[in-house]
């Protein structure tokens, strides 16, 4: 939805408005003979991809990479989840945010998620559950939503620890 939107926001000589738009949709240029280079579709792994096409690899700015990198990535997470609870671990997850408003700004959000969230690892009782479970590990992504009441910043965080233990109680 989003790529769509910014795909049909073009100049007045028809030029897409936002570089990005052109992820995965124009040929890649030889810089010295300014002719495009050719266009394959590429199978490996039971995976098709195309080759030769312009892409910006960027998580924040392109929804095309940001789409592709999240599914390798949760692919990544879902393999380390496997080897750590194969091994005896454990797992806590725990989704952080703070009140806002359709007229906050969303860096201010995204930065009071991020400074709350460092207080609390900072704290002495997470000290102690961190302790108390053997906290091995952490992974954190950013969400960040839109609706009614403007711009949302969650942030997920994964906790790998050692102890199955009774740690919650």
């Amino acid at each position: 939805a989003v790529s769509k939107a910014l795909r049909d926001q073009k100049d007045d000589a028809g030029h897409y408005r936002h570089k990005v738009c052109t992820c995965g949709r124009r040929a890649l240029t030889d810089w010295r003979s300014r002719q495009d280079l050719d266009v394959e579709l590429v199978g490996h792994e039971g995976r098709m991809s195309v080759r030769g096409v312009i892409t910006w690899g960027s998580v924040w700015l392109c929804p095309v990479c940001a789409s592709q990198m999240a599914a390798r990535r949760s692919e990544e997470l879902g393999e380390l989840v496997k080897a750590h609870v194969a091994a005896g671990g454990a797992l806590y997850f725990a989704t952080y945010t703070v009140r806002h408003t359709r007229i906050d700004d969303p860096e201010r959000l995204r930065r009071a998620v991020a400074k709350a969230h460092s207080k609390l690892l900072s704290g002495a009782p997470w000290k102690r559950f961190a302790a108390g479970v053997g906290l091995v590990g952490m992974v954190r992504a950013l969400e960040p939503t839109h609706g009614a009441n403007g711009w949302h910043p969650h942030l997920h965080v994964l906790y790998f620890a050692a102890d199955r233990g009774e740690a919650l109680e």
